[in-house]
């Protein structure tokens, strides 16, 4: 899995309310790599361990609840599952490790954009719109605020656009990166039609269709460059729904 693409999973798994839960399992198949930037950007942390988990005593693989002993007489922990689908199976031990679960949130997130940006405020949540205002960013020409938007994936709206957090943020060096001359330019060009992330999907497959019709070999960079986005990215509004 690209960087990119794990990036745009873990997005889409938050949930209404800004909270993504992820197991240990589903964590040791992250990039390690991936794993430890989101630790040192603060953009991770544990969540409360597992009370189920997927039961490898078999292949039937079924969710089951964990039981935990605890050994008055060497303080020992065992940790198990009680099997009440076959008569041959009987306790399935568990390694803790397997409880451990991780919690993203889209506060995590806000906090992180908003020290990126070198704001000096706290982000601010709006409850009834699944928003957060981040502060007021000034270039040399204009100022405005910066509002980052949880509409299945995450946005960022500003001076009259919005656009992917995709789009943005990209891995250098084994570092999180925000893409700030990308906001400079939108918020000194402002716009004035919100478009949605479905009419921009539409809008950017007609004009990678007319190039093509045009015999242009390059016809997804012509239109990525014309965009000011990655050929990847545009391939993943294009041919997938964001």
């Amino acid at each position: 899995m690209l960087d990119s693409e794990l990036l745009e999973y873990i997005f889409s798994r938050l949930t209404k309310n800004g909270n993504a839960i992820f197991s240990q399992d589903e964590i040791e198949n992250w990039p390690s790599h991936m794993f430890e930037i989101f630790k040192r950007n603060h953009l991770i942390q544990l969540a409360e361990p597992a009370k189920s988990i997927e039961c490898d005593g078999c292949e039937q693989n079924c969710i089951m609840p964990v039981h935990t002993i605890t050994y008055r007489n060497n303080n020992s922990v065992h940790t198990f599952i009680s099997c009440d689908k076959t008569y041959d199976i009987g306790r399935v031990p568990v390694d803790k490790n397997r409880l451990v679960k991780w919690q993203i949130t889209d506060e995590m997130i806000a906090n992180k954009l908003s020290q990126m940006l070198g704001l000096s405020t706290i982000p601010e949540k709006n409850f009834r719109e699944n928003t957060w205002t981040l502060g007021i960013f000034r270039t040399k020409k204009h100022t405005t605020s910066i509002t980052l938007i949880h509409e299945g994936s995450l946005l960022l709206s500003l001076a009259g656009h919005k656009i992917s957090l995709l789009e943005l943020l990209k891995f250098q060096d084994n570092e999180l990166i925000l893409d700030k001359d990308e906001i400079t330019f939108l918020i000194d060009n402002p716009h004035d039609n919100n478009e949605t992330s479905e009419e921009r999907r539409k809008r950017l497959k007609n004009l990678v269709n007319m190039e093509q019709a045009k015999v242009n070999k390059g016809f997804l960079k012509a239109v990525a460059a014309e965009e000011r986005i990655s050929v990847p990215r545009l391939k993943q509004i294009v041919y997938k729904k964001i």
